[in-house]
C-alpha cells in the first residue's frame, strides 16, 4: 500500500512541476509571450501558437493564457520559482 501512495504523491507532484513550469516559461519570456498571445486572434490560437513555440502541452498552455499580470511581480516569481524548486526536490525524493 506504501509503494501505491508513494506512485499517487509523486504523479501528482509531476504534474504540479509541470504547470508550474509553464509559468515559468511565461515569467522568463513575459515579452514574447505577450506578443504571441497580442498577435492571435482567438484564444484557442493563442494556445495553440504558445505550444508551438515553447514546446507545450494544452494545460500549460492554458494555464499561461489565464495567468493574471500580478504573477509578473517580483514576489510572485519568487514564489513560483521556490514552489516549483520544492516541487522537484520532492519528485526527487519521491523517486528515492
Amino acid at each position: 500500500m506504501s509503494q501505491v501512495k508513494n506512485q499517487d504523491s509523486l504523479k501528482k507532484a509531476e504534474e504540479y512541476a509541470r504547470l508550474i513550469r509553464a509559468e515559468l516559461i511565461a515569467i522568463e519570456n513575459k515579452n514574447e509571450v505577450l506578443d504571441v498571445i497580442n498577435s492571435s486572434d482567438t484564444v484557442a490560437d493563442a494556445q495553440s501558437n504558445l505550444e508551438a513555440r515553447f514546446n507545450l502541452d494544452p494545460e500549460q498552455s492554458k494555464r499561461i493564457v489565464e495567468m493574471r499580470f500580478i504573477n509578473f511581480s517580483r514576489q510572485r516569481v519568487n514564489e513560483t520559482r521556490q514552489a516549483y524548486n520544492q516541487a522537484l526536490a520532492q519528485i526527487s525524493e519521491l523517486k528515492g
